[in-house]
Protein backbone atom coordinates (compact mmCIF):
# COMPACT_ATOMS: atom_id res chain seq x y z
CA UNK A 1 0.00 0.00 0.00
CA UNK A 2 1.16 3.53 -0.79
CA UNK A 3 0.66 6.02 2.00
CA UNK A 4 2.01 9.03 2.23
CA UNK A 5 2.12 10.21 6.17
CA UNK A 6 0.48 13.03 7.85
CA UNK A 7 3.21 15.10 8.03
CA UNK A 8 4.91 16.47 4.69
CA UNK A 9 8.09 18.44 5.67
CA UNK A 10 11.81 18.16 4.56
CA UNK A 11 13.30 15.58 6.81
CA UNK A 12 16.83 15.54 5.61
CA UNK A 13 18.86 17.87 7.10
CA UNK A 14 20.66 20.87 4.91
CA UNK A 15 23.89 20.36 5.64
CA UNK A 16 26.15 17.63 6.99
CA UNK A 17 26.28 16.59 10.50
CA UNK A 18 29.58 15.07 12.41
CA UNK A 19 28.68 13.23 14.91
CA UNK A 20 30.95 12.83 18.52
CA UNK A 21 29.17 11.09 20.83
CA UNK A 22 30.39 11.36 23.93
CA UNK A 23 28.41 9.04 26.65
CA UNK A 24 27.96 10.06 30.65
CA UNK A 25 30.10 7.72 32.48
CA UNK A 26 26.56 6.16 34.04
CA UNK A 27 27.19 3.30 31.71
CA UNK A 28 24.21 1.00 33.87
CA UNK A 29 21.28 -0.28 31.81
CA UNK A 30 17.92 1.04 32.01
CA UNK A 31 15.30 0.29 34.70
CA UNK A 32 13.76 -2.93 33.46
CA UNK A 33 15.88 -4.42 31.06
CA UNK A 34 16.62 -7.95 31.85
CA UNK A 35 18.22 -8.80 28.56
CA UNK A 36 15.88 -11.85 27.30
CA UNK A 37 12.44 -10.77 27.31
CA UNK A 38 11.34 -7.44 26.29
CA UNK A 39 11.83 -4.47 29.09
CA UNK A 40 9.00 -4.06 31.59
CA UNK A 41 8.81 -1.24 32.26
CA UNK A 42 7.34 -0.17 35.74
CA UNK A 43 8.81 3.14 36.38
CA UNK A 44 9.45 6.21 34.12
CA UNK A 45 13.19 5.54 32.28
CA UNK A 46 15.47 8.04 31.01
CA UNK A 47 17.18 7.90 28.11
CA UNK A 48 19.57 9.66 25.90
CA UNK A 49 19.11 11.62 23.08
CA UNK A 50 22.33 12.68 20.47
CA UNK A 51 22.02 16.19 19.29
CA UNK A 52 23.88 17.51 16.10
CA UNK A 53 23.93 21.13 14.59
CA UNK A 54 24.83 22.55 11.72
CA UNK A 55 27.23 25.21 10.91
CA UNK A 56 25.39 26.65 7.98
CA UNK A 57 22.38 27.42 7.86
CA UNK A 58 22.38 25.86 11.33
CA UNK A 59 19.83 23.22 11.22
CA UNK A 60 19.35 21.35 14.37
CA UNK A 61 18.18 17.36 15.28
CA UNK A 62 18.19 14.97 18.02
CA UNK A 63 19.10 11.24 17.25
CA UNK A 64 17.51 8.00 18.78
CA UNK A 65 20.32 5.17 19.11
CA UNK A 66 19.89 2.40 18.64
CA UNK A 67 22.19 -0.70 19.66
CA UNK A 68 20.92 -4.10 18.28
CA UNK A 69 18.02 -5.70 16.05
CA UNK A 70 17.46 -8.99 16.35
CA UNK A 71 20.96 -10.46 16.48
CA UNK A 72 22.98 -7.78 15.57
CA UNK A 73 25.24 -5.36 16.86
CA UNK A 74 24.47 -2.05 14.90
CA UNK A 75 24.77 0.93 16.89
CA UNK A 76 22.35 3.05 14.52
CA UNK A 77 21.17 6.60 15.01
CA UNK A 78 17.41 7.52 13.80
CA UNK A 79 15.80 10.76 13.83
CA UNK A 80 13.83 11.28 16.84
CA UNK A 81 10.32 12.62 14.55
CA UNK A 82 7.51 13.70 16.46
CA UNK A 83 5.79 14.63 13.14
CA UNK A 84 5.53 10.83 12.04
CA UNK A 85 5.00 7.65 13.00
CA UNK A 86 6.78 4.30 12.37
CA UNK A 87 10.31 3.46 12.65
CA UNK A 88 11.92 3.41 8.90
CA UNK A 89 15.34 2.07 8.74
CA UNK A 90 17.86 2.39 5.69
CA UNK A 91 18.62 -1.18 4.24
CA UNK A 92 22.32 -0.64 4.01
CA UNK A 93 22.65 0.31 7.76
CA UNK A 94 20.79 -3.01 8.71
CA UNK A 95 22.09 -5.67 6.05
CA UNK A 96 24.61 -6.56 4.02
CA UNK A 97 24.86 -4.99 0.16
CA UNK A 98 23.57 -8.34 -0.92
CA UNK A 99 20.18 -8.37 0.29
CA UNK A 100 19.54 -5.21 -0.97
CA UNK A 101 17.83 -4.64 -5.14
CA UNK A 102 16.40 -2.17 -6.46
CA UNK A 103 13.06 -4.58 -6.08
CA UNK A 104 13.14 -5.09 -2.14
CA UNK A 105 15.13 -6.77 0.34
CA UNK A 106 16.33 -10.08 -0.93
CA UNK A 107 14.94 -13.00 0.88
CA UNK A 108 14.77 -15.79 -1.41
CA UNK A 109 11.24 -16.75 -0.33
CA UNK A 110 7.54 -16.02 -1.41
CA UNK A 111 6.47 -15.37 2.25
CA UNK A 112 9.35 -14.40 4.66
CA UNK A 113 13.04 -15.02 5.63
CA UNK A 114 15.14 -14.76 9.05
CA UNK A 115 18.43 -12.91 8.44
CA UNK A 116 20.34 -12.10 11.73
CA UNK A 117 17.16 -12.60 13.86
CA UNK A 118 15.75 -10.18 11.72
CA UNK A 119 11.63 -11.85 9.71
CA UNK A 120 11.97 -9.61 6.55
CA UNK A 121 8.50 -10.06 5.06
CA UNK A 122 7.67 -9.90 1.64
CA UNK A 123 5.26 -7.44 2.15
CA UNK A 124 6.20 -4.08 0.30
CA UNK A 125 5.00 -0.29 2.01
CA UNK A 126 6.23 2.92 0.49
CA UNK A 127 6.68 6.26 2.68
CA UNK A 128 6.82 9.72 1.51
CA UNK A 129 8.41 12.61 2.99
CA UNK A 130 8.73 16.08 1.93
CA UNK A 131 6.14 19.64 0.62
CA UNK A 132 5.08 18.68 -2.65
CA UNK A 133 5.91 18.40 -5.50
CA UNK A 134 9.60 18.51 -3.25
CA UNK A 135 8.97 15.02 -2.23
CA UNK A 136 10.89 11.51 -1.46
CA UNK A 137 9.48 8.83 -1.92
CA UNK A 138 11.01 5.40 -0.10
CA UNK A 139 10.36 1.94 -0.75
CA UNK A 140 10.84 -0.79 1.61
CA UNK A 141 9.82 -4.17 3.47
CA UNK A 142 7.79 -5.00 6.71
CA UNK A 143 10.28 -6.45 9.43
CA UNK A 144 9.93 -7.76 12.47
CA UNK A 145 12.27 -8.39 15.47
CA UNK A 146 13.74 -6.94 18.62
CA UNK A 147 15.66 -3.78 19.23
CA UNK A 148 17.80 -2.49 21.90
CA UNK A 149 16.63 1.19 22.03
CA UNK A 150 19.12 3.51 23.78
CA UNK A 151 23.12 3.90 24.31
CA UNK A 152 25.83 3.08 26.84
CA UNK A 153 24.07 4.75 29.59
CA UNK A 154 21.03 2.81 29.30
CA UNK A 155 18.95 0.52 27.21
CA UNK A 156 15.19 -1.27 26.71
CA UNK A 157 14.44 -3.80 24.80
CA UNK A 158 11.32 -3.75 22.94
CA UNK A 159 8.96 -7.19 22.12
CA UNK A 160 8.95 -8.14 18.73
CA UNK A 161 8.17 -5.14 16.71
CA UNK A 162 7.42 -4.41 13.31
CA UNK A 163 9.30 -1.77 11.38
CA UNK A 164 10.27 -0.42 7.45
CA UNK A 165 13.41 -1.75 5.98
CA UNK A 166 14.26 0.82 2.92
CA UNK A 167 15.56 -0.74 0.03
CA UNK A 168 14.95 2.39 -2.77
CA UNK A 169 14.51 6.18 -2.36
CA UNK A 170 13.72 8.22 -5.22
CA UNK A 171 13.28 12.13 -5.52
CA UNK A 172 10.44 12.54 -7.02
CA UNK A 173 11.32 15.96 -9.09
CA UNK A 174 14.91 14.43 -10.28
CA UNK A 175 13.72 10.74 -9.80
CA UNK A 176 17.61 10.55 -8.31
CA UNK A 177 18.64 7.91 -5.86
CA UNK A 178 18.38 9.51 -2.24
CA UNK A 179 18.72 8.09 1.17
CA UNK A 180 16.06 8.18 3.55
CA UNK A 181 18.14 10.84 5.68
CA UNK A 182 21.92 11.98 4.63
CA UNK A 183 23.24 11.71 8.55
CA UNK A 184 21.63 9.35 9.94
CA UNK A 185 20.01 5.46 9.55
CA UNK A 186 16.63 6.39 9.60
CA UNK A 187 13.90 7.88 10.96
CA UNK A 188 11.87 6.84 14.33
CA UNK A 189 8.69 8.48 14.10
CA UNK A 190 7.31 8.58 17.36
CA UNK A 191 3.83 9.95 17.46
CA UNK A 192 0.83 7.15 18.00
CA UNK A 193 -1.85 7.07 15.98
CA UNK A 194 -3.31 3.98 18.00
CA UNK A 195 -2.06 0.82 19.08
CA UNK A 196 -4.18 -2.56 18.80
CA UNK A 197 -1.51 -5.35 20.68
CA UNK A 198 -3.38 -8.32 19.00
CA UNK A 199 -3.94 -6.81 15.54
CA UNK A 200 -2.27 -9.50 13.66
CA UNK A 201 0.28 -9.61 11.03
CA UNK A 202 0.71 -6.31 9.84
CA UNK A 203 0.95 -5.50 6.02
CA UNK A 204 0.20 -1.79 5.70
CA UNK A 205 1.95 1.56 5.79
CA UNK A 206 -0.61 2.28 8.65
CA UNK A 207 0.29 -0.38 10.72
CA UNK A 208 3.32 0.66 11.65
CA UNK A 209 3.30 2.34 14.89
CA UNK A 210 5.79 4.42 17.10
CA UNK A 211 8.75 2.37 18.70
CA UNK A 212 7.70 3.13 22.07
CA UNK A 213 4.30 1.20 21.94
CA UNK A 214 6.27 -1.82 22.26
CA UNK A 215 7.45 -1.94 25.87
CA UNK A 216 5.74 -4.22 28.47
CA UNK A 217 4.21 -1.22 30.40
CA UNK A 218 3.34 -1.78 34.47
CA UNK A 219 2.78 -0.92 37.89
CA UNK A 220 -0.44 1.69 36.26
CA UNK A 221 2.12 3.21 34.03
CA UNK A 222 0.86 5.24 31.04
CA UNK A 223 2.49 4.33 27.94
CA UNK A 224 4.25 7.26 25.97
CA UNK A 225 7.25 9.40 26.84
CA UNK A 226 8.06 12.81 27.79
CA UNK A 227 10.88 15.15 25.90
CA UNK A 228 12.43 17.55 28.31
CA UNK A 229 13.35 20.98 26.64
CA UNK A 230 16.22 20.87 24.46
CA UNK A 231 18.02 24.30 26.37
CA UNK A 232 19.43 20.91 28.16
CA UNK A 233 21.68 20.65 25.20
CA UNK A 234 23.40 23.57 25.30
CA UNK A 235 23.35 24.72 22.20
CA UNK A 236 21.72 28.02 22.28
CA UNK A 237 23.79 30.73 19.90
CA UNK A 238 26.44 28.08 18.97
CA UNK A 239 27.31 27.40 15.34
CA UNK A 240 29.11 24.23 14.94
CA UNK A 241 29.40 20.58 12.69
CA UNK A 242 30.21 18.98 15.88
CA UNK A 243 27.80 16.64 17.31
CA UNK A 244 27.11 17.38 20.96
CA UNK A 245 27.20 15.22 23.80
CA UNK A 246 24.73 12.80 24.41
CA UNK A 247 22.02 14.44 26.34
CA UNK A 248 19.45 12.60 29.19
CA UNK A 249 16.27 14.31 27.40
CA UNK A 250 13.55 11.34 26.38
CA UNK A 251 11.68 9.62 29.24
CA UNK A 252 9.74 6.27 28.21
CA UNK A 253 6.52 5.59 30.55
CA UNK A 254 4.05 8.42 32.39
CA UNK A 255 2.27 8.46 35.85
CA UNK A 256 -0.42 11.56 36.35
CA UNK A 257 1.93 13.12 38.28
CA UNK A 258 4.32 13.66 35.61
CA UNK A 259 1.59 15.28 33.35
CA UNK A 260 0.83 17.79 36.22
CA UNK A 261 1.21 21.34 35.12
CA UNK A 262 0.90 20.61 31.51
CA UNK A 263 -1.70 21.85 29.18
CA UNK A 264 -3.44 18.37 28.00
CA UNK A 265 -4.93 18.70 24.76
CA UNK A 266 -6.80 15.24 23.84
CA UNK A 267 -6.12 13.66 20.42
CA UNK A 268 -8.68 14.15 17.45
CA UNK A 269 -9.68 11.27 15.52
CA UNK A 270 -9.09 11.54 12.02
CA UNK A 271 -9.76 9.88 8.81
CA UNK A 272 -9.53 5.75 9.01
CA UNK A 273 -10.75 5.99 13.02
CA UNK A 274 -6.91 7.16 13.94
CA UNK A 275 -5.71 9.84 16.12
CA UNK A 276 -4.17 12.91 15.04
CA UNK A 277 -0.77 14.57 16.21
CA UNK A 278 -1.92 17.90 15.85
CA UNK A 279 -2.94 20.87 18.01
CA UNK A 280 -5.40 23.13 18.00
CA UNK A 281 -4.81 26.82 18.21
CA UNK A 282 -4.29 30.37 17.66
CA UNK A 283 -1.74 31.40 15.34
CA UNK A 284 -1.17 35.49 15.31
CA UNK A 285 1.56 36.87 13.02
CA UNK A 286 1.80 40.74 11.87
CA UNK A 287 -0.76 41.76 13.54
CA UNK A 288 -2.79 38.31 11.66
CA UNK A 289 -4.46 35.89 14.01
CA UNK A 290 -6.19 32.48 12.65
CA UNK A 291 -7.72 31.02 14.66
CA UNK A 292 -8.49 27.27 14.92
CA UNK A 293 -5.56 26.35 13.32
CA UNK A 294 -4.03 23.24 12.80
CA UNK A 295 -0.24 22.92 14.10
CA UNK A 296 2.40 20.14 14.09
CA UNK A 297 4.75 20.26 16.63
CA UNK A 298 7.58 18.62 14.60
CA UNK A 299 11.07 17.82 15.87
CA UNK A 300 11.92 16.33 12.63
CA UNK A 301 11.60 19.87 11.14
CA UNK A 302 15.20 20.69 11.66
CA UNK A 303 14.56 24.43 10.64
CA UNK A 304 12.07 27.18 11.01
CA UNK A 305 8.23 27.60 10.96
CA UNK A 306 5.17 27.35 8.33
CA UNK A 307 2.56 29.20 8.93
CA UNK A 308 -1.28 28.25 6.96
CA UNK A 309 -3.02 31.15 6.10
CA UNK A 310 -5.65 30.20 3.08
CA UNK A 311 -5.87 34.15 2.43
CA UNK A 312 -2.15 34.49 1.79
CA UNK A 313 -2.50 33.87 -1.91
CA UNK A 314 0.84 31.72 -2.31
CA UNK A 315 4.04 31.82 -0.05
CA UNK A 316 5.75 34.45 1.48
CA UNK A 317 8.94 34.23 3.93
CA UNK A 318 8.42 36.85 6.80
CA UNK A 319 11.02 39.05 7.42
CA UNK A 320 13.15 39.44 10.63
CA UNK A 321 12.33 40.73 13.84
CA UNK A 322 8.46 39.54 13.08
CA UNK A 323 6.97 38.48 16.19
CA UNK A 324 4.72 34.94 16.11
CA UNK A 325 2.01 33.83 18.98
CA UNK A 326 0.72 30.25 19.41
CA UNK A 327 -2.07 29.51 22.05
CA UNK A 328 -4.41 26.98 22.74
CA UNK A 329 -7.40 26.98 24.18
CA UNK A 330 -6.09 24.90 27.39
CA UNK A 331 -3.64 27.70 28.60
CA UNK A 332 -0.32 26.93 26.60
CA UNK A 333 0.93 29.80 25.39
CA UNK A 334 4.28 29.96 22.92
CA UNK A 335 6.18 33.25 21.29
CA UNK A 336 8.84 33.88 19.07
CA UNK A 337 10.52 36.26 17.14
CA UNK A 338 11.39 35.34 13.47
CA UNK A 339 15.18 35.49 11.71
CA UNK A 340 16.86 34.51 9.06
CA UNK A 341 18.36 30.93 10.51
CA UNK A 342 16.78 28.92 13.00
CA UNK A 343 13.53 30.50 13.32
CA UNK A 344 13.13 31.66 9.59
CA UNK A 345 8.99 31.66 8.89
CA UNK A 346 6.73 30.92 6.15
CA UNK A 347 3.77 32.05 5.05
CA UNK A 348 1.33 30.15 2.83
CA UNK A 349 -1.67 29.05 1.16
CA UNK A 350 -0.66 26.11 -0.97
CA UNK A 351 0.64 22.53 0.24
CA UNK A 352 -1.08 20.82 3.21
CA UNK A 353 -3.22 22.94 5.25
CA UNK A 354 -1.63 23.02 8.76
CA UNK A 355 1.37 24.98 10.82
CA UNK A 356 4.71 23.55 11.46
CA UNK A 357 6.45 23.94 14.57
CA UNK A 358 9.91 23.08 13.98
CA UNK A 359 12.75 21.89 16.36
CA UNK A 360 13.06 25.45 18.07
CA UNK A 361 9.39 24.95 19.79
CA UNK A 362 11.48 22.68 21.78
CA UNK A 363 13.74 24.59 23.06
CA UNK A 364 12.30 26.04 25.89
CA UNK A 365 8.82 23.50 25.88
CA UNK A 366 8.48 20.47 27.47
CA UNK A 367 6.27 17.85 25.48
CA UNK A 368 4.62 14.48 26.16
CA UNK A 369 2.85 11.80 24.13
CA UNK A 370 0.65 10.17 25.88
CA UNK A 371 -0.33 6.81 24.08
CA UNK A 372 -3.23 5.53 26.97
CA UNK A 373 -4.98 8.33 27.42
CA UNK A 374 -4.21 9.89 23.44
CA UNK A 375 -3.36 13.36 24.87
CA UNK A 376 -0.78 15.92 23.61
CA UNK A 377 0.78 17.80 26.83
CA UNK A 378 3.13 21.41 26.45
CA UNK A 379 4.42 23.22 29.17
CA UNK A 380 6.69 26.15 29.13
CA UNK A 381 9.96 26.08 31.03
Amino acid sequence: MTRCLRKFTPIVSLGTLVLINACRKTDTPANGNTGGGASTIAAPVTLDLIPAQNQTPGDRRIYLPIQKIGTSTLNLTTVFDSGSEGLVLSGTSVFAANYIADTGIVINSPDSAVINGITVTSAKVTTTYGSPPATRSFYGNIAYAQLTIGDQSGTVLTTRMPFVVIYKGVDNQTQASVPVDANSDGVAGVYSSGFNPSAGLVTTRSGIKSPFNYFNYTNGLLAGFMLAPLSKIGWTGTASSQGFPATPLLTLGLTLDMETGFALQSQRLDVGNLFDPDVLGTVSYNGITLNNSNILLDTGTPLGFMIYNSAEGGSTTLSGGAPVQLATREGFSFAYTTDTQLSQTAVQSNGQQRCIFGIEFFLNNSFLFDYSEHYIGLKGS
